[in-house]
């Protein structure tokens, strides 16, 4: 069975077909899952100015991340569609009775198989958060952990494997006659390559939200001809750019910074020259006018945390950021001891006769009286032989004909 931790809050099961995949999240307690959503929320302008108003902010701020602090989001799983399982090939043996002699022989077909399962991960999930997938089937389990990104996608493909013995037996009687058979040995085996899974986050009512929120440098730079903020004035808000001041250009005396404006004057038009950074107002630039003729107003942005839950936020964000989704893909390869049978195929005439004589290195055709009088004789001394047979042999068999199934 898969890891199935009870202490990790966030969990999702997907079932298929004697199968089990598992997804959780890591037992965190801060989730960040900026990523994208910002920007779908920053691109949507009816629902970022709804989610200003309720952080409490004005419309110039913005948001720059969102992390779930607390409580669970509640993980929803589709079932796994898994193909039926089938009998498939996994060993077979000749049986060879090369003289006519009437035996029994045992057979044992016995093989050890390795069966896999794979995990990918198209990691399309929230930015930071440690995501688990894990999938067993008969055995073999696999489980990866990886750092998925919400805004990009990123396969990451994780595999295991074990091995599983299956074997059975069988009976070959052959009456006084050269004769072949080839028993074939097969168990149910599940295939499945690339079979897609989701897993879906979702937020409870009482999931709270962390905002990092950053309201805009407000304040404003005035330029005065004279000293201690008198004669000629211009003033220029925080952001603004002013290539050329004008009338005041190298007739600045004083300069007034309010709220969090600061400035950057250049001694040139198109903010060429000398660059002086003025942090606090001037009263008085020096003994005669400065040379200033063009400035930029900066300011510094204030940032504030607000805590919601997400039911007082649900409404008012884009449904394409109301859930996080997990998706990939599992793989399975693996064969069941369960089901498992031998069929027997029996060999044309001109098929056992040519195996015998490669086996025997003697030809093969004398009477039954002669063959029998040769029992013991030389290689002919051993009636049967059982020899190993891939796949592609049987089945090149079975195709050209040469085989002919009796049960």
């Amino acid at each position: 069975m898969p890891r199935n931790s009870s202490s990790m809050p966030y969990r999702a099961t997907l079932i298929g077909a004697l199968a089990m995949a598992t997804v959780t999240t890591a037992n965190a307690e801060v989730l960040s899952v900026s990523g994208s959503i910002l920007a779908k929320i920053n691109a949507d302008a009816t629902a970022k100015s709804k989610l200003l108003a309720k952080l409490g902010v004005d419309g110039n701020s913005s948001i720059k991340g969102i992390r779930v602090m607390n409580g669970r989001m509640d993980a929803i799983g589709k079932k796994l569609h898994l193909p039926e399982r089938k009998l498939s090939f996994i060993t077979s043996s000749e049986v060879l009775n090369c003289v006519p002699v009437e035996v029994t022989r045992n057979v044992t077909l016995s093989k050890e198989t390795t069966n896999t399962v794979a995990v990918t991960k198209s990691e399309t999930f929230g930015a930071e958060v440690s995501a688990t997938v894990s999938a067993s089937y008969m055995g073999a389990e696999v489980s990866g952990t990886a750092t998925a990104s919400y805004d990009y996608t990123s396969e990451n493909m994780q595999e295991n494997s074990s091995t599983v013995k299956v074997e059975d037996s069988t009976s070959v009687l052959f009456p006084a006659a050269v004769g072949g058979f080839v028993s074939v040995l097969e168990s149910m085996k599940l295939t499945a390559t690339g079979i897609p899974y989701t897993i879906t986050f979702v937020p409870t009512n009482e999931t709270q939200f962390e905002f990092q929120v950053e309201k805009a440098a407000n304040g404003q730079a005035c330029l005065y001809e004279g000293v201690g903020f008198s004669g000629r004035s211009a003033c220029y808000p925080v952001g603004k750019e002013v290539s050329s001041v004008g009338d005041l250009n190298d007739k600045i005396r004083s300069i007034k910074l309010e709220g969090k404006a600061r400035a950057e004057v250049f001694e040139h038009i198109n903010f060429g020259g000398a660059k002086t950074n003025v942090n606090a107002s001037l009263t008085n630039t020096g003994l005669g006018p400065a040379n200033y003729s063009s400035l930029k107003v900066r300011g510094d942005a204030e940032t504030q945390t607000v805590m919601l839950k997400w039911s007082d936020i649900k409404a008012l964000v884009p449904k394409t950021v109301q859930s996080f989704d997990l998706n990939g893909t599992i793989s399975i390869d693996a064969s069941s001891t369960d089901g498992k049978r031998i069929s027997t195929y029996a060999m044309t005439d001109d098929e056992v006769k040519a195996a015998c004589e490669r086996l025997t290195g003697r030809p093969q055709g004398a009477d039954k009286q002669k063959q029998a009088g040769m029992a013991g004789k030389g290689p002919m001394s051993a009636a049967t032989y059982v020899n190993s047979v891939d796949k592609q042999r049987f089945e090149s068999l079975l195709k050209s004909g040469k085989l002919k199934k009796i049960n």
